[in-house]
């Protein structure tokens, strides 16, 4: 039986009598997630502030409707039901726009009684989802490398079919970043030990962002950006430290 601190409070009288949790192959929810919201609005309840908003499915798609040909499948779905989500301080955010909220704590894990489903907290990301500009497609490309294939095809689409396109590619490596930007003429920033404070709207050229994609340093600056397509090319050589 796992020890009673591991699982979320409201759970342990449930789980007591039970042998669920530890087995092996089993896992159990962590105590955060990233929540997309949309048409939030900020309430006051007593002495406590919220906000209200519906949370929203992010489009995706599934093998059964690449099979059907269905790709790349509907829209953002919103939920019917209005959440509310407790905030210790007053945030500024702009109207009628998608929320993603990122590192967002679980009311579950907590022991205290509350309306709320979710808690905004010190480790919480409130990132604005920026509606991208249609004067060019907005692509970040995820694990760069040197040769950045995708930026290969962005340019291939723009001298031969005229599409504008606007690409940031993002990479860990140093070496790697610096071939891509003398491969593809880009702007080379360094964020990988600080935030990356730019704003991609106002430049007139490609971008390549040395920065690790588990540090969330990058995400500010992208979500204000706005995206159309997202690219990953994760690494597959069997000499490949990641």
């Amino acid at each position: 039986m796992a020890l009673p601190h591991l699982i979320p409070p409201k759970l342990v009288d449930l789980l007591a009598g039970m042998e669920l949790y530890g087995h092996l192959g089993s896992t159990w929810l962590q105590p955060r997630s990233n929540l997309l919201v949309d048409n939030v609005e900020m309430v006051e309840k007593g002495d406590l502030s919220y906000l209200m908003c519906n949370q929203v499915v992010p489009e995706g798609s599934s093998k059964d409707m690449f099979i059907n040909r269905c790709f790349p499948g509907l829209p953002d779905v919103l939920c019917e039901d209005r959440i509310l989500i407790s905030i210790s301080s007053v945030l500024d955010f702009p109207p009628n726009e998608k929320l993603l909220l990122w590192n967002i704590k679980d009311t579950f894990w907590s022991p205290q009684q509350t309306i709320a489903a979710w808690e905004i907290d010190a480790e919480t990301m409130v990132l604005p989802i920026r509606e991208p500009s249609m004067c060019r497609i907005h692509l970040l490309e995820t694990f760069a490398g040197g040769y950045a294939g995708w930026k290969h095809a962005c340019r291939f689409l723009h001298d031969h079919f005229h599409v504008p396109i606007q690409t940031i590619g993002l990479e860990i490596d140093l070496d790697s970043c610096k071939s891509y930007a003398m491969n593809h003429d880009t702007l080379l920033i360094d964020a990988s030990h600080m935030p990356c404070d730019v704003n991609f709207e106002k430049l007139d050229r490609d971008v390549i962002i040395r920065a690790d994609i588990d540090n969330d340093a990058w995400l500010p600056a992208i979500c204000n950006w706005g995206v159309h397509i997202m690219t990953i090319s994760a690494p597959c050589p069997p000499w490949s430290g990641a």
